[in-house]
């Protein structure tokens, strides 16, 4: 006879800093056997019956979809089983669309405002989301640049400032003060490729933006100056 499943009893789902997430991720996962639910409201799952369920959908629809949940255990023993919940990768609270990034825990946007590169980071310094301060955005390494590339960049066909400036003959990161400053490792990047667009940087400014070059959809970095002026991403 094969193992009986077992219910995991009663959830709240809170948005704990207050951020006004309008749809998050529910995953549950079990050591050994399957996890199975029947979606409520609008949800949407996936891995249904499998060792890790995804619920998709809003707090109060994933809460009554988390309700349902059922465990079966393949084998005697203990079952070990974990549930996070965070907020859908994009959502969208008064107008702006929020990119959340479950890697690192960050929030990106784009910032439509036409700006120097100068009043782009002042802009975004004053920025304040879920309880933290903004600033014109940092791309540490591959996984944060290929986020970027798939999450926030098909947001908009403008062009865009990142944090990059070059200091003396470095390029470094100069995000302000409500970030650390720091040199740009392009080895970090290696896995897929220089950000840098082709032939770029090509001394044409000290401040660095990403862009589609020769409009073709790819986006990459490029050097330009202060005097132009372009959206960003914060």
């Amino acid at each position: 006879m094969g193992a009986a499943s077992s219910a995991l009893g009663t959830y709240v789902i809170s948005d704990p800093r207050s951020c006004g997430w309008t749809s998050v991720v529910a995953t549950v996962s079990a050591s050994s056997g399957t996890v199975a639910t029947v979606a409520q409201g609008a949800a949407s799952l996936g891995g249904n019956a499998s060792g890790t369920l995804t619920i998709t959908g809003t707090m109060a629809d994933v809460t009554s979809t988390l309700g349902q949940v059922r465990v079966t255990p393949s084998a005697v023993g203990t079952t070990t089983v974990t549930t996070s919940v965070v907020p859908s990768t994009s959502f969208t609270i008064g107008g702006v669309t929020y990119s959340f990034n479950p890697a690192n825990g960050h929030y990106y946007r784009v910032n439509s405002s036409v700006l120097s590169w100068e009043n782009a980071s002042a802009a975004a310094q004053a920025m304040r989301f879920c309880g933290s301060a903004g600033y014109l955005v940092t791309v540490v390494d591959a996984a944060e640049q290929t986020f970027l590339q798939n999450q926030v960049l098909n947001l908009t066909s403008s062009d865009l400032w990142l944090s990059g400036r070059l200091v003396s003959t470095t390029w470094r990161w100069q995000p302000g003060q409500n970030a650390p400053t720091s040199d740009i490792d392009l080895a970090t990047y290696a896995q897929s490729g220089t950000p840098w667009a082709p032939n770029e940087p090509n001394n044409s400014g000290s401040y660095m933006q990403v862009y589609r070059p020769n409009g073709n959809g790819a986006y990459g970095w490029d050097d330009t100056s202060n005097a132009s002026t372009r959206a960003s991403i914060v």
